[in-house]
């Protein structure tokens, strides 16, 4: 049984659709690698864009919908203990969370909570 061109081209545009689709969000590195996860509680009422800021710069670990909770990963750098700062930006707001300054060991997780009125959120480390 031949599939016509505009069915098959519509079949193809579906596959990639639900491929897409289930692709993870906020997980630009590699599962494999060592270095610290990120979970980010949002209880703020606007999604937000995270961001880490380490010894190597300032990189954007993903997206955290209203309500949700979300994990990410900043991987290994040379040293086994990072300086690191979290900045969560609200969307449509020009007010942005910080975590402060704090020190991770590779392997370690933090649990950032973020809420409505407190800028600075709740931080910590495990």
């Amino acid at each position: 049984m031949r599939i016509p061109t505009r069915s098959a081209a519509m079949f193809a545009l579906a596959c990639a659709s639900a491929a897409c689709a289930s692709a993870p969000t906020g997980a630009p590195f590699s599962r494999d690698d060592t270095g610290v996860d990120v979970v980010v509680e949002n209880h703020a009422w606007t999604d937000l864009s995270v961001y880490a800021s380490t010894g190597g710069g300032q990189h954007r670990l993903g997206h955290v919908t209203s309500g949700r909770t979300a994990t990410f990963r900043i991987p290994s750098m040379a040293h086994r203990v990072m300086d690191v700062e979290l900045f969560a930006d609200p969307l449509a707001s020009s007010e942005l969370h910080r975590s402060g300054r704090f020190i991770v060991r590779e392997g370690q997780r933090v649990v950032w909570t973020v809420h409505e009125n407190r800028l600075g959120g709740e931080l910590t480390i495990r």
